[in-house]
């Protein structure tokens, strides 16, 4: 199969942290309302992001409480582990083969942001689009995506833990895929959704990409850098190629490889092979 590039949700997929996400939305409704909520109820307001969720509960004061979540998310993504097994050699292997990479979640910016840092992944990526207050917005979040990229959808895959995953990958076009590796995963419902292929383990994953990837002789190969970017000046899809950028800043919403340049990249040995 001729890829070209692959996007990837974040919770359930590049990370086992939904329990984060829960334990940071319950504290935080907690303190401003005194309400507890239960996973159930958390799970049933999922679309929107945080911040979305948050309005919703709170009209008034939600932006104390959306600095109370964020300030629970951290704390609780610090304690969680650093990245699911086997996932930076998944993304490697991408890598290697030429593929841009990019993230499509419908969490909110900072708290993705926090995520893919802590798990250290942030590198092996060229974008990343969060979600909207308004609601999900996946389809066109992908399709701005492959807009940058100036890719076809067809030459374009989305790797996604939830049967919404692949349902907004069919409706922008791209080879749906199914990341069934996290126990919070609703397998069965995933698969009825009827992804190309659905994944039990990273490492299943792996092989997927050793048997069905190409890997071309010759590609542009790109340098796996974090441009900056800068808490001032236009949000995020707004800012232009003259704003100013710093170091790690949460509030970034797109991470661009830095250069291309020419020189040939070899596909690792499979992990077969390097085992005979």
């Amino acid at each position: 199969m001729r890829l070209d590039g692959m996007l990837f949700d974040v919770d359930g997929t590049l990370a086992d942290s939904l329990p984060v996400c829960l334990s940071a939305f319950r504290e935080a409704i907690h303190v401003s309302t005194g309400r507890v909520l239960t996973d159930a109820e958390i799970v049933a307001r999922f679309g929107p992001t945080e911040e979305g969720m948050i309005q919703r509960l709170v009209p008034n004061g939600w932006e104390a409480c959306l600095a109370i979540y964020l300030e629970a998310y951290r704390r609780a993504i610090a304690q969680h582990p650093a990245s699911l097994p086997a996932m930076a050699e998944a993304l490697e292997r991408l890598h290697a083969r030429g593929l841009s990479l990019g993230v499509v979640t419908g969490k909110g910016l900072r708290s993705a942001i926090l995520t893919l840092d802590h798990l250290g992944l942030t590198r092996y990526f060229d974008v990343v689009e969060a979600g909207s207050p308004t609601g999900s917005v996946k389809p066109a979040s992908i399709r701005r995506v492959l807009t940058q990229w100036r890719l076809g959808a067809g030459r374009v895959a989305y790797v996604g833990d939830s049967a919404s995953d692949i349902h907004a990958a069919r409706e922008a076009g791209v080879v749906p895929l199914g990341a069934a590796w996290v126990p919070t995963t609703d397998a069965m419902a995933l698969r009825a959704a009827t992804p190309l292929e659905t994944f039990d383990s990273v490492t299943g994953f792996i092989r997927w990409i050793e048997d069905h990837v190409e890997c071309p002789r010759r590609r542009p190969r790109r340098r796996l850098s974090r441009p900056p970017c800068s808490p001032a000046g236009p949000v995020a899809s707004e800012r232009g190629p003259t704003d100013e950028w710093v170091p790690d800043c949460a509030d970034c919403a797109r991470i661009h490889s830095a250069q291309t340049d020419n020189r040939t990249d070899r596909c690792p040995p499979s992990a077969r092979s390097t085992a005979s």
